[in-house]
């Protein structure tokens, strides 16, 4: 797997790393869109600190990415505009906050949509 990483120039930033609370994953992305289009799209929601778009081996993306803004408040604004934001016609985004650097999956909405809904379904597998 490739990663594509938009990182902030260490000059350009002064302030400490942003905490965890600052990620957002992004699913559901058609795989032949790149960050030519989601960066300046989801720079509209606040000032980026990094974004990373998984890439396969073969050129296409993986269908997900996380984006880190610069703020907690920034990282809400992004859930709010861009989960199920209609990035092509009957093709829309997927957001949702990011726990811990850990793959948040997009349910649909018979499924889980909570992590606590989540943590009790995996429990019945392994522990949360």
């Amino acid at each position: 797997m490739i990663v594509f990483i938009l990182l902030k120039a260490p000059h350009a930033w002064n302030g400490p790393e942003p905490s965890r609370n600052c990620e957002v994953f992004i699913g559901r992305i058609p795989h032949d869109c790149f960050e030519d289009t989601l960066v300046p799209l989801f720079r509209q929601a606040g000032e980026l600190f990094e974004f990373r778009l998984m890439i396969n081996f073969s050129g296409w993306n993986r269908g997900y990415a996380f984006a880190m803004y610069t703020t907690e408040a920034e990282a809400g604004n992004a859930i709010r505009i861009f989960n199920n934001y209609m990035i092509r016609p009957s093709w829309q985004l997927g957001n949702t906050a990011c726990f811990n650097n850990i793959l948040s999956v997009i349910l649909n909405n018979s499924m889980c949509s909570t992590l606590a809904k989540i943590c009790d379904h995996r429990k019945s597998f392994s522990s949360c």
